[in-house]
């Protein structure tokens, strides 16, 4: 199963990801994009789904640092802003927008795995 981690400052978005997707995927969870780069170091993760808008950290900052970091990690953005503009896709393999939905999720991390360099 892929090993995801999901980074959220809202506890209630963690804890919803976590039940809907546990029979599918490892999920792992971080309450900020410090808290996500220790689970990083502590062992393999297939793809990071990072929320844009956090505090101190947000979800375009973490990702740059997981790409730097651990490239062959995917990489997507969950946001709840409709017009993100252009982003780098070496940077993010894919915007997820809030509501999600499971299936998309689903295949989108399964996409971001496979394409992951």
């Amino acid at each position: 199963m892929p090993r995801v981690l999901v980074v959220d400052d809202d506890e209630l978005n963690l804890t919803t990801f976590e039940r809907c997707f546990r029979r599918d995927l490892v999920v792992h969870v971080a309450a900020s994009g410090a808290d996500a780069i220790a689970v990083l170091e502590r062992g393999p993760i297939d793809v990071v789904l990072a929320d844009y808008s956090m505090p101190e950290m947000d979800g375009l900052k973490f990702l740059g640092i997981v790409k730097s970091r651990w490239p062959n990690t995917g990489r997507l953005l969950v946001t709840a802003y409709l017009d993100m503009g252009p982003l780098d896709p070496e940077l993010v393999h894919h915007v997820v927008t809030k509501p999600w939905d499971r299936e998309d999720i689903l295949e989108r991390v399964r996409a971001a795995r496979i394409s992951s360099p």
